[in-house]
């Protein structure tokens, strides 16, 4: 009996001493403390090799021995919101990473009364809640709503499809009407160039009336009297003088070199210049603002005199 007395007087205190030590771990009051829990220092090393979950399986164990453990609680919320949601294996494991740092971010600021990452810690937790909210539809549409936008959709999606229907018919006809336009071009080109080169070889066509033969100037005829009745003076016939004979060759040279021509439907510079007997060039000359392209029924073109 006395034994047990004496013992209890050397033991006891000794006992009280790892009682309040014990209890000075498991509280998690030190952080320092935390920090030199076994599991706590597994996690730390399983970081720094890029382990990252095995970190957090070493900082839960961590957190199962000493629930107040803020320092393992801040390690293993980082984790969940940085390293481990990385490569989510599906949106529903990233969002349960995201709900985990946000748990366990927010013991750390419990547990830990003027924590020194308070700051970074709390721009933390928002970043997750705003992923989180991302995920989450806070409109709640009523079935007739719901019924129009799909609607909608559907109109919008079969109109696109329609104007882009027309713009690949308005291109097909743009470029159909540009070969069109090219190929009457060239025909027109052709057509005139072979025109051109007939009238420069002055073979007239079959088509075409002969020129008419000019009257000898030496000899000109007189012409008649108007109402085709010879006049009379006093009851004898009038006969032309010497001087009146010399007009009518004046006249036939002017009416020759003063023809008048106007342009009919399919006229062309060669089909008018064979027409009167005429190089192309001497026509070209007399009409010098005659242009083919711009020639207009109705028209008048000089016609000059054929050459003897």
């Amino acid at each position: 009996m006395n034994l047990i007395l004496a013992a209890s007087r050397w033991f006891g205190p000794a006992l009280l001493g790892l009682m309040l030590v014990g209890c000075n771990v498991f509280t998690g009051n030190n952080e320092s403390d935390e920090q030199k829990e076994a599991h706590y220092l597994t996690g730390k090393s399983r970081v720094q090799g890029r382990d990252y979950k095995g970190a957090a399986d070493a900082f839960k164990k961590a957190i199962e021995v000493n629930p107040q453990s803020a320092s393992a609680h801040l390690e293993l919320g980082l984790l969940y919101a940085d390293k481990l949601n990385e490569n989510p294996a599906s949106e529903d494991e990233r969002d349960r990473y995201y709900a985990s740092a946000i748990y366990h971010l927010e013991n750390y600021l419990h547990l830990s009364p003027n924590p020194v990452l308070g700051d970074r810690v709390r721009q933390q937790i928002s970043a997750c809640k705003l992923e989180l909210a991302r995920t989450v539809s806070f409109t709640q549409f009523s079935s007739t709503v719901q019924t129009e936008l799909e609607r909608l959709h559907r109109t919008n999606t079969t109109q696109r499809a329609q104007i882009e229907q027309l713009r690949v018919e308005m291109a097909q006809q743009a470029f159909a009407h540009s070969n069109r336009i090219a190929a009457l071009q060239a025909e027109y080109t052709a057509a005139l160039n072979a025109r051109v080169a007939a009238s420069q070889g002055n073979a007239p066509s079959a088509g075409d009336p002969a020129p008419s033969p000019k009257a000898p100037a030496s000899s000109p005829t007189p012409p008649a009297p108007s109402g085709g009745q010879i006049g009379k003076q006093g009851g004898q016939i009038m006969k032309p003088s010497v001087q009146q004979n010399s007009r009518p060759a004046s006249l036939s040279t002017s009416t020759a070199s003063s023809r008048i021509h106007k342009v009919q439907q399919g006229d062309t510079p060669a089909s008018i210049a064979r027409k009167y007997g005429v190089s192309l060039s001497a026509l070209q000359t007399a009409n010098p603002s005659l242009e083919p392209r711009r020639m207009r029924v109705g028209q008048t073109i000089n016609i000059p005199g054929a050459k003897n």
